[in-house]
């Protein structure tokens, strides 16, 4: 058997075992060389799996890279022609290069350069230069030094003429650099599911890594089927089976709570006193609402000084959600005083003051930790609360550094985001488009980034483009009905009515999937399915009842119908629980007029004239609705700006005068109404036929209702 060590980078030194006989029948005619991964680093004369190759007398030579670098090119030219010697020694027999991860990609990258029959490489990445994976995969790139790596970049020509990847498909970032290498060069991959990027684990604990390497490293081809059966017998006894499905099912179908907790307990079974497992086993147990057993489990953890602070990260906000705030900063304060240091751990400080409404500590903690703010892991949070503190400039400096170094979806979108807010800034909105716009065209198949590109198009009323966008959703997401039903919306908003409509009644099967509800229900309404609209509010009210924009819905339906009694009853609820919504105010004013509450008409009637101050409609509207509720001073206050702002146009003038009149004010209503004959010189000689008729409901809807949440007072 020969073991060597070779270390990486120059000042190379080499380590060998002697060689000993062979002392079992099966042993190989391959000759293994294996690479590191990531975080294994130097270790005296020990490699990555020099156990597991000597225990089964395997031929190996092993290269170690104590730094996360990736097997620099010049270095490795180096090695490699530190040890000709050894690999002439073993000429004749099969070369199989071998790692994992950062080992992984090596294995494949210097195949050529190492003449290797065969490449083994398990979560391997294609490169790890910004240029290449910065849209889909930031994990490593500030490891990247462009002065040592270059290109680094896998081609066709340096990959063995068999090689075999093996990765977790569901682990999106590693399924995307698999599908790159295996569109080099004929590739034989395996699917490993639920394993993670540690997809290697799945064979170590699974106490099979050697009939698997054996059957692996065969000179044979078809082995795929047989290799995963191997796999899917013994993955439910592996603890890395059952994390990496949690961590899948966490991100891929988070309401999927109880079989998460499944899968967590499924870990920790095996692995009881890892304090990362008992903590998700906490946060499994919360989302599940099982807030006793989790605060048991909790208890026994103790972090000490030795946990990473993304450890400890977790352990708090698992403490909040059981103890509460102030109980969660008594316990900041007791924390080891290493940790109280992190600037991660006062960022954790400061979010927690601002959700207890300490906007003023936060800002202070804030200013405080910035100079060391690339210290935050989670810089995405930062920016968001430092933008909630009025930290504008700063935010968006996080912001744009985010989409510089990782241009990839989110943070594109989150830029667009925090652009958007300075709407009447023609160069930030434009800005904000451009990078809605990259984020399109490179965005997962995630139905939650999608929702925000369509929402930050709604705000940013770009309504052809929330079209297109809505499309596009849809196309990428076929399965996903609340993206069909924002295509519907944003359908509805741009005047497609009949496409909206279209799209809503197809719908209607799978309304109980569907979110936006309401939103359904108005789109069936405008279309006259009067009574498909009236079943479905009926049903989103029963199901709801906190749904007050679905129950206002269902008190106009019910209005139209001629059931006062009961649309009354569904009002008096609205009444007390608002529903927010600008584009349901106008059926607002006319429901509450219809069943006599006058006063709640006027209050509906304010956000439409706050939102449309430009408009004379609705500004009238407020006027009639305050008039009607008694409220003349108001009125008065009211009719004052409308005079003011819509004063120049001689029917303008003559419905103010009108409604002067009605609030007692004669003397102002005659001489509007001689003003408007003086403007006006072929308006009718009789001031009592300028009286302008009542401001209807139909009278007055928003040309594109806007989905804002507004106070109503």
């Amino acid at each position: 058997m020969i073991a060597s060590n070779i270390i990486l980078p120059t000042g190379i030194t080499r380590r060998r075992s002697q060689p000993g006989p062979r002392a079992r029948a099966d042993t190989r005619d391959e000759q293994l060389l294996s690479f590191n991964h990531l975080f294994y680093g130097e270790q005296g004369t020990r490699f990555w799996g020099d156990g597991f190759f000597v225990k089964y007398d395997f031929g190996v030579i092993g290269f170690v890279s104590p730094d996360p670098d990736w097997f620099p090119e010049g270095d490795m030219q180096r090695a490699v022609g530190a040890i000709r010697a050894e690999l002439a020694r073993v000429f004749g027999e099969r070369l199989v290069s071998y790692g994992v991860g950062m080992g992984g990609y090596t294995a494949l990258k210097y195949a050529t350069l190492l003449g290797v029959d065969a490449a083994i490489a398990f979560s391997p990445q294609i490169s790890f230069n910004p240029a290449d994976v910065a849209r889909f995969d930031p994990r490593y790139i500030r490891y990247y030094d462009p002065t040592r790596n270059g290109e680094m970049r896998i081609h066709a020509e340096d990959i063995a003429g068999k090689n075999y990847v093996l990765f977790d498909n569901f682990w999106t970032v590693d399924r995307k650099h698999a599908e790159q290498v295996t569109a080099l060069w004929p590739v034989e991959h395996f699917a490993l599911p639920f394993t993670g990027h540690a997809s290697v684990r799945s064979i170590a604990e699974g106490h099979i890594a050697r009939p698997f390497l054996l059957r692996l490293v065969g000179a044979s081809d078809g082995k795929a089927a047989e290799l995963r059966g191997i796999v899917r017998r013994t993955r439910r006894s592996t603890q890395v089976y059952w994390e990496s499905r949690a961590v899948s099912l966490t991100s891929r179908r988070p309401a999927a709570t109880r079989q998460i907790l499944r899968a967590v307990r499924g870990a920790v079974s095996l692995a009881p006193d890892a304090a990362t497992l008992r903590i998700a086993l906490v946060r499994a147990l919360l989302d599940c609402g099982e807030r006793s057993e989790a605060e048991q489990e909790l208890a026994p953890v103790h972090l000490g000084t030795r946990g990473p602070i993304g450890q400890w990260i977790r352990y708090i906000d698992c403490y909040r959600r059981i103890h509460g705030e102030r109980a969660t900063l008594e316990m900041l304060g007791r924390a080891p005083s290493e940790m109280q240091s992190h600037t991660a751990f006062h960022f954790e400080d400061a979010v927690i003051r601002f959700d207890m409404g300490d906007g003023a500590s936060a800002s202070a903690i804030l200013s405080l930790i910035w100079p060391e703010q690339e210290q935050i892991t989670r810089r995405m949070k930062l920016g968001i609360l430092l933008n909630a503190t009025g930290e504008k400039e700063k935010a968006l400096g996080i912001f744009r550094a985010l989409a510089e170094e990782v241009p990839n979806a989110e943070n594109l979108i989150q830029l667009a985001v925090a652009l958007g807010k300075d709407k009447p800034n023609t160069a930030a909105r434009t800005e904000a488009l451009t990078h809605l716009a990259e984020a399109r065209k490179i965005i997962d198949p995630d139905p939650a980034l999608w929702r925000r590109v369509l929402l930050l198009y709604d705000r940013l009323e770009v309504p052809g483009e929330q079209v297109a966008a809505g499309r596009e959703a849809v196309a990428a997401l076929p399965g996903y009905p609340d993206l069909r039903m924002e295509l519907a919306i944003a359908l509805e908003r741009s005047g497609k009515h009949a496409e909206a409509l279209e799209l809503a009644a197809r719908l209607m099967p799978e309304h109980a999937r569907i979110r936006h509800l309401d939103w359904l229900i108005l789109v069936l309404r405008k279309g006259e399915m009067g009574a498909e609209a009236l079943r479905l509010a009926r049903s989103a009210v029963e199901e709801w009842p906190d749904d007050s924009a679905s129950r206002l819905q269902l008190a106009v339906l019910l209005l139209e119908r001629g059931d006062e009694e009961e649309a009354f009853a569904h009002l008096l609820h609205v009444r007390a629980h608002p529903p927010g919504r600008l584009d349901l105010m106008a059926d607002a004013v006319a429901a509450f007029d219809a069943v006599g509450l006058h006063a709640d008409a006027a209050k509906a009637a304010g956000p439409l004239a706050a939102i449309h101050e430009g408009q004379f409609a609705p500004q009238l509207l407020l006027a009639d609705r305050l008039i009607r509720a008694g409220f003349l001073q108001e009125a008065r206050i009211h009719l004052r700006r409308i005079r003011r702002n819509f004063g120049n146009d001689a029917a303008n003038l003559s419905a103010i005068a009108t409604r002067y009149r009605r609030v007692g004010e004669e003397r102002r209503a005659e001489e509007l109404f001689a003003r408007a004959l003086g403007s006006n010189p072929r308006a009718p000689a009789s001031k009592h036929e300028h009286a302008a008729p009542e401001v209807q409901k139909e009278e007055f809807r928003p040309a594109l209702p806007r989905r804002r949440r507004l106070r109503w007072s």
